[in-house]
């Protein structure tokens, strides 16, 4: 059969084959890099088979990363700087050239990636502690490490490594190296729920600083607070995992005592008290031991974690106590009078509080005396009055000048002291005096005495 083409049809033909260099299908056959991090500006080198770049070409990465540039340096070679948003979605996705008319996808060809890799222990929940260790998997970015003061007692501060928190959280980082960043992230008893990332920027805050994201990193659950009952059994789910108590104390001017511990011998138990709010910013204290004098009936929370445990699961015991104090008044101030244990203030019985209390210089001591039944010790602790008041404690026997401890107590600011054995029921004599620290300006204090 003969067949005739019109000149018209001929030309269509040919104009459809031009791009098909001999008959091979324009298509993109390879990527390098196969892969970017997140808040990352690259070049991507595109190659091409049967194909005929121009200046009009255009390449798509898709959502979240901008194509600044394409440089075609040949039919079949194209040169494109992109910009990864740093939270574009991670994972596999596709490379697009048009040109004209025409596509020519690359499929799941290109992979996001985020530069961290985080691992986290803790309860990822309201009213939670978490430990996070950040590595950097991006080796031409690493972490600026530049640290000011920092001592034998104290971490640094790691000034150009800045971690964005999700609402209703904070970070506090505790190390850094080049490749790994350690930090604590406490979580508020309020904090929004749900997914969210984790962003960290990396050099001097006058710039420039490298964008490091964790899109998604794991999901904040919500958690009712469980009333704490005296002699609570605490079960946590894994090592590292904590639990969200609350619990309202009986008055004001009592003595509240929260303590935790456990048989396990790779256990660090400890408690964080939060005040109302349910923030962290709010701490009262924390510890294995926490003592604390509320000053209303108003509810606060306690969270129960082990930071250092091994074992799959353990049990730790939650014990509270809660005193209620006598109350007699303080206020010697400039007084001589109790300078000396023949002048000391009698305290009424135990537990007792001594309220509005003062030394008036460093060279100021105020001594205290109180019948002690047998088979007990003398707990002292000394609170504020005013925060900084720098004060030191020191028993007596019952004849107010034999030292049962060998020199006063100079732990902390306030103390919080537990006399030697006693040889026998008697009034023995207790004696508060100023540190070498003592400043004039923060003198008022009180003295909580109780019994063991």
């Amino acid at each position: 059969m003969k067949i005739s083409l019109s000149l018209a049809t001929v030309s269509i033909v040919a104009l459809a084959c031009s791009a098909c260099s001999d008959g091979i299908t324009p298509s993109v056959s390879a990527t390098t890099p196969l892969r970017a991090f997140t808040g990352r500006t690259l070049d991507v080198h595109l190659a091409g088979s049967g194909t005929h770049w121009d200046e009009g070409t255009t390449v798509s990465f898709g959502d979240k990363i901008t194509v600044n540039k394409v440089t075609v340096a040949s039919l079949t070679a194209i040169v494109a700087n992109i910009t990864v948003a740093p939270d574009a979605a991670v994972g596999p996705r596709d490379i697009t050239v048009t040109q004209g008319g025409s596509t020519q996808p690359y499929l799941m060809a290109f992979s996001i990636e985020s530069a961290l890799e985080v691992t986290y222990t803790g309860t990822p929940a309201q009213g939670a502690p978490i430990f996070l260790t950040i590595e950097n998997r991006d080796l031409e970015h690493l972490f600026d490490d530049t640290a000011v003061g920092g001592g034998l007692f104290s971490a640094p501060d790691y000034t150009n490594i800045v971690i964005k928190a999700p609402t209703g959280t904070s970070i506090s980082v505790s190390s850094v190296t080049p490749f790994k960043v350690e930090a604590t992230m406490l979580i508020d008893v309020t904090a929004k729920t749900g997914k969210f990332d984790l962003s960290l920027a990396s050099g001097p805050i006058e710039g420039p600083t490298d964008p490091f994201s964790s899109p998604g990193l794991f999901d904040i659950a919500a958690r009712t607070a469980t009333p704490l009952a005296n002699g609570a059994s605490v079960t946590l789910a894994k090592a590292t995992a904590s639990e969200l108590y609350e619990f309202t104390p009986s008055g004001a001017d009592h003595l509240v005592t929260l303590s935790i511990e456990s048989a396990d011998s790779d256990a660090s138990p400890s408690l964080i008290l939060i005040d109302g709010s349910g923030s962290f910013m709010d701490i009262i204290d924390s510890g294995a031991t926490i003592t604390w004098f509320p000053k209303n009936t108003d509810k606060v929370y306690v969270v129960a974690y082990d930071a250092g445990a091994t074992s799959a699961s353990y049990s730790a015991s939650v014990a509270t106590s809660d005193l209620a104090l006598t109350l007699q008044a303080g206020g010697e101030g400039d007084d001589t009078a109790n300078n000396t244990s023949a002048g000391a203030i009698t305290l009424g019985t135990a537990p007792v509080r001594v309220k509005g209390a003062s030394l008036s210089s460093k060279t100021d001591a105020d001594w205290y005396k109180i019948v002690v039944p047998a088979g007990k010790r003398i707990r002292a602790q000394t609170a504020p009055g005013d925060a900084d008041t720098d004060t030191t404690v020191q028993f007596f026997g019952t004849d107010g000048t034999t030292a049962l401890n060998a020199m006063a107590i100079d732990s902390n600011t306030h103390e919080n002291v537990l006399s030697p054995a006693l040889a026998g029921a008697g009034t023995y004599f207790i004696k508060i005096g100023a540190s070498d620290q003592f400043d004039p300006g923060a003198k008022n204090y009180d003295l909580i005495v109780t019994f063991e």
